[in-house]
């Protein structure tokens, strides 16, 4: 399962225009963007400012890597921030873009 999903993410990133999902061919309609070196954890300060550059667009704010409570408290500056509010979908949770 976890080469799979390594795969999508690779296609994803790379911007595939169609990936395979269970045998089912999908269109991709998302950007995908990737943020090297960062971590919710020593990194916020960096996460905080280089989404500084973002916030004036109001983007929609999915939080998926990392343990709840940094996730948690990396929401929570963004709000104080930004006034945005932060989508933490849970392990194996679907959520819709």
């Amino acid at each position: 399962m976890a080469i799979r999903a390594t795969v999508l993410l690779a296609q994803l990133v790379e911007g595939e225009q169609h990936v395979s999902i269970h045998g089912e061919k999908i269109a991709v309609r998302a950007q995908v963007h990737t943020l090297g070196g960062f971590s919710a954890h020593a990194g916020q300060t960096d996460l905080l400012t280089w989404f500084s550059a973002l916030a004036p667009s109001q983007p929609r704010v999915v939080l998926t890597h990392g343990e709840d409570e940094p996730r948690g408290a990396l929401a929570e500056r963004i709000q104080q921030r930004f006034k945005l509010s932060s989508c933490l979908p849970a392990m194996g949770e679907t959520i819709e873009l």
